[in-house]
């Protein structure tokens, strides 16, 4: 009976903070994403073969960020 009632605190504060943990994820993704707006380009420096492509994609994800 100890257990389970030990587990159940535990989901129910889990329950409380995962949402929270979200919202400040987005909100901070988002500011993000802003900034990388205004400054309106990014520079990637690699030696990856498909760089073209994944560059297509960034920029299709991240319209007004040009790579």
């Amino acid at each position: 009976m100890r257990v389970a009632s030990r587990f159940l605190s535990l989901v129910v504060i889990v329950l409380i903070l995962f949402p929270a943990c979200l919202y400040a994820q987005a909100t901070a993704h988002s500011s993000l994403v802003e900034g990388a707006k205004k400054e309106g380009k990014l520079v990637w420096y690699t030696s990856l073969t498909i760089y073209k492509e994944m560059a297509k994609s960034f920029e299709a994800r991240y319209p007004g960020v040009t790579v």
